[in-house]
């Protein structure tokens, strides 16, 4: 099977040596393959930012997970960390044109949640796990906006996975005998890319390369840039 190339960087003595950063075509939902601080819900049935393999679509399949229906259910779980002196953040999520999806922050009062079709969110318990204890200089607000920022991050993981901007890269080396590229490693789990030269960069850490493979890289690709 030819899967699709996204890129080809040639490097190191007499350009000997290859990576080539495909197209990843069966890429593990990120909620699988990365620990995520968010957690994730969908009440539409188009909706397909789930884990797919999951029998239940609630969550990404662990105990977490509490499970909305809708946007009713959001607003009263925010009320209720509210009155128990805690937080929590949600993002409502729409899909449209086959599943490409935008969020907005849930906030109070705001209709626009009524047509959402699923929520990307967090607590103040769940945070605290994940982040640990706060500097006795830090407030509340200041952990909301981490918080935020997380599920931000987290979501532009999850647009690249459902768009399709996942990627492996390949290294190869050349034969002495015949010139033939020969593959010695691979990796994957790259999602998007804002910048071709430093996804290159991030996927040849990953492998063991000869001397001055990677000054040759550099010299070539990103003192040139």
């Amino acid at each position: 099977m030819t899967h699709n190339i996204f890129k080809s960087f040639l490097f190191g003595e007499n350009d000997s040596a290859k990576l080539d950063i495909y197209y990843e075509p069966w890429p593990i939902h990120p909620w699988c393959a990365m620990d995520m601080a968010g957690q994730l819900d969908q009440w539409s049935e188009n909706a397909g930012f789930l884990p797919s393999s999951r029998e239940k679509p609630l969550g990404r399949g662990n105990g977490d997970a509490v499970g909305f229906t809708g946007p009713r259910a959001v607003r009263k779980w925010l009320n209720d960390l509210n009155k128990a002196g805690k937080w929590g953040v949600a993002f409502g999520i729409y899909c449209y044109n086959d599943c490409n999806s935008t969020m907005h922050l849930f906030e109070s009062g705001d209709r626009r949640f009524a047509d959402c079709h699923g929520v990307i969110y967090l607590d103040s318990d769940s945070f605290q796990k994940q982040v640990g204890d706060a500097p006795d200089d830090v407030t509340d607000a200041d952990r909301i906006k981490h918080a935020q920022r997380l599920l931000r991050d987290e979501f532009e993981i999850l647009e690249n996975y459902i768009s399709g901007a996942c990627f492996y890269g390949s290294l190869l080396r050349k034969c002495g005998h015949c010139d033939s590229w020969v593959p010695e490693d691979s990796i994957g789990g790259y999602y998007g890319c804002d910048d071709e030269t430093e996804l290159a960069k991030e996927i040849l850490s990953n492998f063991s390369l000869k001397s001055g493979e990677r000054q040759s890289f550099d010299a070539k690709f990103v003192q040139a840039s």
